[in-house]
């Protein structure tokens, strides 16, 4: 017989395992379920127009693959694009190289003792590296290719929307299935805000640094604009991941080092100014989620499902805690994984 606090442990590690071995279908059913919450504005839009259901559905289902289909066209154009570039990065890049070995009066053959039994020396040739970005390219169409599948999930959830809450009241009657119509609401509404918010804060960062980059001349600054867009949704280190590629390209590019640091000092003014001024202010408490949970549940989803586990991380999270806190004997880890500088100490007896 299992004891009290094996069978806890013994259930979530089934629970994680479950994640892990379904992963290759939840995260299309989890990218639709965040295309959903995307299109719920359009999906009020159309309601207050009184357009029946049976049409909201084709609606936003050809809408959402409009922009999915203009989104991947603009991001395999760039990528075609880089990729033909790539041999002129690749002789940039061991110019660069051997002007580094030169400032440092060293050749490259000296730098073979650093090797060892190490292969980390060889990431340093510029084959190497252009082999790389062109792996992650593949990659990320390979991403693409699954959209479909997105989509197809997507339409089964508009459809169902509706009918999931009768199907509730019917399961679960009474006062219960009232608890947990209004947890699933809280859900919605808070999630929903969250991405709304979010949504415009990153379309305003990454057409910020379109504008950035094109003023210093970088290439493909409308690619790393929307790679900055879709980043910025990525809590803690999107914004540094945001930085690093258009800041590279500009090393590669730019001739001038002053003009490399103004672009690196302007794309970090304006993360900075986002992440801790903008936000917070457009944001509010609105999760009141704690840093440390927005950083151990980014970890985790990012081991499990990667980049979509790490972009879903907060509005999983948030769901968590609303459910934990309308759950008996799950309130105290509610208030734990919130941020205690947020949360309202409640009123002093008098």
């Amino acid at each position: 017989m299992l004891n009290k606090t094996a069978l806890p442990f013994l259930t979530i590690t089934i629970f994680i395992s479950g994640l892990h071995l379904l992963r290759e279908l939840l995260i299309p059913l989890a990218l639709a379920i965040l295309l959903v919450y995307l299109t719920e504005p359009l999906n009020r839009v159309l309601i207050r127009m009184k357009v029946p259901g049976i049409f909201r559905v084709p609606v936003i289902i050809g809408v959402t693959t409009l922009g999915v289909l203009g989104l991947s066209r603009l991001v395999t154009h760039n990528l075609l694009a880089l990729g033909k570039s790539l041999p002129h990065y690749e002789a940039r890049l061991d110019e660069l190289l051997s002007d580094l070995l030169n400032w440092l009066g060293l050749e490259r053959s000296e730098l073979e003792f650093l090797k060892g039994d190490q292969n980390w020396f060889t990431y340093l040739q510029p084959e190497t590296l252009t082999s790389m970005l062109s792996s992650g390219f593949v990659q990320t169409l390979d991403f693409l290719g699954n959209l479909a599948l997105v989509l197809l999930f997507m339409i089964y959830l508009l459809f169902e929307r509706e009918a999931f809450s009768i199907r509730i009241q019917r399961l679960l009657q009474g006062e219960r299935s009232r608890q947990v119509l209004e947890i699933m609401a809280q859900i919605n509404e808070s999630v929903l805000s969250y991405l709304n918010i979010k949504t415009m804060v990153s379309a305003v960062t990454g057409l910020s640094t379109t504008l950035i980059l094109w003023l210093f001349g970088v290439e493909f600054a409308v690619f790393w604009g929307f790679l900055t867009f879709m980043l910025n949704f990525i809590p803690t280190v999107g914004s540094l991941l945001a930085i690093i590629p258009p800041v590279l390209l500009a090393v590669i590019q730019l001739d001038s080092i002053s003009l490399v640091l103004l672009v690196l000092a302007s794309l970090g003014v304006l993360q900075f100014l986002v992440g801790n001024v903008i936000e917070p202010m457009v944001l509010g408490d609105r999760l009141n989620l704690s840093p440390l949970v927005v950083l151990l549940s980014l970890i985790f989803w990012g081991w499990l499902w990667g980049v979509v586990g790490m972009l879903l991380s907060v509005p999983i999270m948030s769901a968590v805690k609303i459910t934990l806190a309308r759950t008996p004997g799950g309130e105290l880890w509610a208030q734990f994984m919130e941020d205690p500088r947020k949360t309202r100490s409640p009123n002093p007896t008098r």
